[in-house]
């Protein structure tokens, strides 16, 4: 069975490349593709009913380990441990060394097959803001939610803080040059990555790109799709 992409429906260009740099590595996939069958998915879970099915998995999670529980000692107070799912993202983020923020982004894509802005994490967190301008710089701050506590806020200052800032100087500083030159036209030169992909030509691209309003030359398509495949390749 031919991989399909993952539809991204991010609408901020820094966020959109980021989730698309990872999305799109064909280890990622393939871990992807071996992640469903191991949990049995014949088909992408529709995006509309993941939640539902992730409380009816967990549920059932809960169950079986309260059964197994029992069987050797009554009325002690276990702990329930993480679920075979949450273990499986968190092999992804070791794997591919994401912040924990890619965590939501990362088990709906293989669940669902899409991603959207409502996947960053809701609670607080440190994170690199991009802006949409790409010869703006990039900011890290703390995000927080209506029922954010300062004790929350001051760990996050220490812990989390200075590994973000690492993780801005290794990922972001280090290939600022080819982030920025792709940013701009992420979503486009994605679509053509997959096009390409798909079995397309270079012309045959261009084309389209031309019949789409966007007159480029066929070494321009060839450029674009090029550098868009050694961002996937890059080392993490």
């Amino acid at each position: 069975m031919k991989i399909k992409p993952i539809d991204i429906k991010i609408r901020n260009n820094w966020k959109y490349g980021e989730i698309a740099f990872l999305v799109d590595r064909e280890d990622f996939l393939k871990d992807s593709e071996k992640t469903r069958k191991k949990l049995g998915l014949k088909k992408l879970i529709p995006y509309k009913n993941l939640d539902r099915w992730l409380s009816n998995q967990y549920d059932q999670e809960t169950k079986d380990y309260l059964i197994e529980s029992r069987k050797f000692s009554r009325g002690t107070v276990y702990s329930l441990p993480k679920g075979k799912i949450d273990l499986t993202i968190e092999k992804f983020l070791e794997k591919y060394r994401k912040p924990q923020t890619f965590f939501l982004p990362i088990r709906s894509a293989i669940l669902s097959g899409i991603v959207t802005d409502e996947e960053y994490s809701s609670t607080a967190y440190c994170d690199i803001l991009y802006p949409e301008i790409p010869i703006q710089d990039p900011k890290i701050a703390i995000i927080i939610n209506p029922e954010t506590k300062l004790p929350e806020i001051e760990e996050l200052f220490k812990t989390r803080v200075k590994k973000t800032i690492e993780e801005y100087s290794t990922y972001i500083l280090k290939s600022k040059r080819g982030f920025f030159d792709t940013v701009s036209n992420i979503k486009r030169d994605r679509r053509w990555h997959w096009l390409k992909n798909k079995g397309l030509s270079y012309s045959q691209i261009q084309q389209k790109a031309e019949k789409e309003g966007e007159p480029i030359t066929r070494d321009g398509v060839i450029k674009a799709i090029k550098q868009y495949k050694e961002r996937l390749t890059m080392e993490l």
